[in-house]
């Protein structure tokens, strides 16, 4: 039986993709929060939140060998993620380039 392969640099461009929408998105609820803003751009901060974890779970379905999943999550959620903070655009571009990486991967 053959060991599957991984997409590598699909799995760590996306996972560095989903670091960087999480991370905006919990650091502009952390920074609005105090301020009452959190009402204004709840949304934006939960969309972020979201996508960043499931752009994760993507990276980690890369990974252990569902690229096909994996892939589509990212890139899916990626997008989503672009409507609340997208990881200043960085996590959006970084997540749909792994996404792809991951699909386009032969066997």
């Amino acid at each position: 039986m053959k060991k599957q392969e991984i997409s590598t640099a699909g799995f760590v461009l996306s996972l560095i993709g989903g670091l960087f929408i999480l991370g905006v998105a919990g650091a502009m609820g952390a920074i609005t929060a105090p301020f009452g803003g959190f009402e204004l751009v709840g949304w934006m901060i939960w969309a972020g939140i979201i996508s960043g974890i499931a752009v994760i779970a993507g990276s980690i379905l890369i990974y252990s060998g569902q690229k096909v999943l994996g892939g589509a999550l990212v890139i899916a959620f990626s997008l989503i993620g672009l409507a609340g903070t997208g990881g200043f655009l960085i996590g959006t571009i970084l997540g749909v380039i792994g996404g792809v990486l991951a699909l386009v991967k032969k066997r």
